[in-house]
């Protein structure tokens, strides 16, 4: 695990866990800024921009897993997308560290607004939107590749027992049936907006995650046996559900998928309203977080960055968090 150890005034020393990109591939995954939504977001939303830039040669790739936007404003009223804003602070990111790649995928509020008329677009309209000449991508970083999917449409009435709202279809499966194929022996972490459905199996909270299909991504089982048939996928990286790094463990861990071991990161929300937080207190107690994942093989290290604070968040007591793929 790679630290720094620097020495404050009092002249003890304490771990400073900035990653170190000679050891291991590191990815940064922010995820559900929801640009849009609450008027304190711009402030949020800057202030991440900043902080991230003041880290810029801590990652060797990054991850936006979806929600950028909410396609809502306050009052309800707004129904054009906030495309042109999130354009403009992922070109200011681009220019403050060019060369380092950002893996953009779609979430739910990118394709479909909650606001009449409910205006929706596909995923290729959103990739247009987003400057992507697709919304599926491949993307070399390190010693990993990471694969960028995400389904066509967000259709809510079309949920159901089995078939989520994030569906990916069978071109989708076959496209990265056969890009997993392609990169060889090369490692691949799959980027999407929404977790498989094994990362909280087990868990009883939002308290339909089991019951239904809406928090994780569809068809599951065929998605299980590309996972089983290419051994180089090393993880899945998502958002979706606005995780709470402190109250939800399973958000960074090792899970069997099939019958292979493979690593599942779930951010936060960096702008969205995090689990447990209600609406009416979200401007003061819902941070904004991403996460720095850091490959080795058969371990991650995970840090958790505060970007309001602009210092690292302890996760359960430790500024680093070791992750071993046998559990």
């Amino acid at each position: 695990m790679s630290t720094r150890t620097t020495r404050p005034a009092s002249g003890r020393t304490r771990t400073w866990p900035l990653p170190d990109l000679r050891n291991g591939t590191t990815v940064h995954l922010v995820t559900d800024q929801h640009e849009g939504f609450r008027f304190f977001t711009p402030d949020r939303h800057a202030r991440m921009g900043a902080d991230l830039d003041l880290l810029k040669a801590s990652a060797h790739a990054h991850v936006d897993a979806g929600d950028t936007i909410h396609w809502q404003t306050d009052d309800g009223t707004g129904v054009d997308p906030e495309d042109p804003t999130v354009n403009a602070w992922f070109a200011a990111r681009a220019t403050a560290e060019p060369g380092v790649p950002w893996v953009r995928v779609p979430g739910n509020h990118d394709l479909s607004s909650h606001t009449t008329p409910y205006p929706k677009r596909d995923a290729t309209a959103w990739a247009a939107a987003a400057g992507q000449a697709s919304p599926l991508t491949v993307t070399d970083a390190g010693d990993v590749r990471i694969l960028g999917i995400g389904p066509d449409r967000w259709d809510y009435d079309q949920a159901g027992a089995t078939f989520g709202t994030c569906l990916l279809s069978p071109a989708t499966l076959a496209w990265l049936e056969a890009q997993l194929t392609a990169a060889g022996t090369r490692p691949v972490w799959i980027a999407n907006h929404a977790p498989l459905w094994e990362q909280y199996a087990a868990d009883t909270t939002p308290a339909d995650f089991t019951a239904g299909a809406e928090w994780w991504t569809s068809p599951r089982d065929q998605l299980a046996q590309i996972i089983d048939a290419h051994p180089n996928v090393v993880g899945w990286l998502s958002g979706h559900v606005h995780a709470n790094v402190d109250t939800r463990p399973a958000f960074a861990r090792s899970m069997t998928v099939g019958a292979r071991r493979i690593f599942a990161v779930n951010g936060p929300a960096s702008g969205g309203r995090i689990e447990g937080v209600d609406f009416d207190h979200q401007q003061y107690d819902s941070p904004t977080q991403s996460l720095y994942v850091t490959y080795l093989g058969d371990a991650i290290d995970v840090r958790c960055r505060d970007h309001q604070a602009g210092q690292w968040h302890a996760l359960a007591g430790q500024q680093v968090r070791h992750v071993l793929l046998t559990g």
